[in-house]
């Protein structure tokens, strides 16, 4: 589990995982990637992205946005197709 707070124009670049991601929006709105798809989104709203599902975040609105995420498992590897390094393994906040 941990937390992401985006300022206003921060964008997350499309990833995946091989497990499954879930969301949920604390504060604020913005746009979640998934695969070609644009998805808007707002305080009290969830996600869930299934694993190996391209995704990311942009915060295109004037405030904040803060959200939650939540993986099934406490080591999580992750894969950023359009970068050219590659960063390493995360571990999220538990």
């Amino acid at each position: 589990m941990g937390e992401s707070v985006m300022e206003p124009g921060a964008e997350v670049p499309l990833h995946r995982h091989r497990v499954q991601e879930a969301f949920y929006i604390v504060e604020g709105s913005g746009t979640a990637l998934v695969g070609e798809e644009e998805i808007a989104v707002k305080a009290g709203d969830a996600l869930l992205t299934l694993a190996g599902d391209l995704h990311g975040f942009r915060n295109d609105s004037n405030h904040k946005l803060k959200m939650v995420f939540f993986y099934p498992t406490d080591t999580v590897w992750a894969d950023y197709p359009g970068l050219d390094k590659q960063p390493p393994k995360l571990t999220p906040y538990l």
